[in-house]
């Protein structure tokens, strides 16, 4: 779960900064309203209630990574984000080993 929160921790960090901005940290919310709308309709309320301020917590309106971690581990909220990119890690994984295989197979 550690290595999906950090794929997303570095999705959502648009400067490569190292820590979310207050612009980034609504982005990563209003992208999981919309997943929440748009894929799980019946969780929908699970976000509902979800603000910046849930998640920015100090004078300087930003989050470092172990703060993120940390508002993950203890919240519901990046539950489906996560599930949909444990479903992308298991397809490149699967395609990965498949072309590994072709490769092996031609060529030993």
């Amino acid at each position: 779960m550690t290595v999906l929160l950090l794929v997303c921790f570095k999705i959502f960090d648009f400067d490569r900064d190292g820590v979310f901005c207050r612009s980034e940290v609504t982005q990563l919310i209003e992208s999981l309203k919309q997943l929440a709308v748009d894929q799980f309709p019946e969780d929908e309320s699970d976000c509902d209630s979800l603000e910046v301020s849930d998640i920015i917590k100090n004078e300087m309106e930003s989050v470092d990574l172990e703060t993120f971690l940390m508002w993950a581990v203890n919240g519901s909220s990046l539950k489906h984000l996560l599930d949909m990119l444990h479903q992308v890690k298991d397809f490149v994984f699967c395609e990965v080993a498949f072309f590994f295989l072709i490769y092996l197979c031609l060529f030993f």
